[in-house]
């Protein structure tokens, strides 16, 4: 599974139109990521200049929580979102990509799995 962290410092194509942007992680551990539309690119520029700017974000130490396989780690870093000074910025740019996955300006997007099995029977 792919995972995209939210810091977004060293992002090489920053620039609209630029292409495929990869992430700052290590290369043996480097993903693609995909290409977005130009206002997903616009919104992501914004975000990271203001990322930058605020120089304190809850998201900017590195940390996976915002992507954890755990949703009350995941739940527990929505909660540190809370007065985030770039939280319509990150907001505006998950709408504009279309994130599913993680935590976005407060927000779990992860989709929740179904239990497997067979429903139970009422008595």
């Amino acid at each position: 599974m792919t995972q995209r962290r939210p810091g977004f410092t060293n992002i090489a194509a920053s620039k609209p139109g630029s292409g495929p942007r990869t992430d700052d992680r290590p290369a043996s551990r480097r993903i693609n990521l995909p290409a977005l539309s130009l206002a997903a690119e616009q919104a992501h520029v914004r975000l990271g200049a203001a990322i930058a700017a605020a120089r304190r974000t809850p998201c900017a130490g590195g940390s996976d929580k915002w992507f954890s396989e755990d949703p009350q780690v995941r739940q527990e870093a929505a909660e540190s979102c809370r007065g985030c000074p770039v939280l319509a910025l990150c907001a505006q740019y998950a709408d504009e990509a279309g994130e599913g996955q993680g935590v976005w300006a407060g927000v779990d997007r992860t989709p929740t799995l179904a239990k497997r099995g067979r429903p139970r029977k009422s008595a």
